[in-house]
């Protein structure tokens, strides 16, 4: 749902590759659909994406939008975001100009 699998399983050890300072570097893209991925997994009643998108391409961007929406069913997504597209099937669209 977060369009990583793909990206994974390209790593030298897939699911098992280490990351991190002494492992494999990973994108600011694929670090943001990994930690997308983890907050599906929780599946907490709320779902907070902060600018989780930024990183992506516009074509990943809406496969991970199309999944959420498919997904989030009894549970509240909010999405921060500067792009337009990300928050343009909402519910509800809250515009901040100057800080609030």
């Amino acid at each position: 749902m977060a369009a990583v699998h793909d990206d994974i399983m390209r790593l030298p050890q897939g699911y098992d590759t280490p990351v991190g300072e002494r492992g494999v570097a990973l994108s600011g893209g694929q670090r943001q659909r990994l930690a997308i991925a983890r907050a599906l997994l929780a599946d907490t009643p709320l779902l907070l994406l902060d600018d989780a998108l930024s990183a992506v391409d516009t074509q990943t961007e809406t496969l991970i939008l199309q999944h959420l929406r498919e997904t989030r069913r009894g549970r509240m997504v909010i999405i921060v975001s500067h792009r337009l597209s990300a928050v343009a099937d909402a519910d509800d669209i809250v515009v901040l100009r100057r800080g609030g």
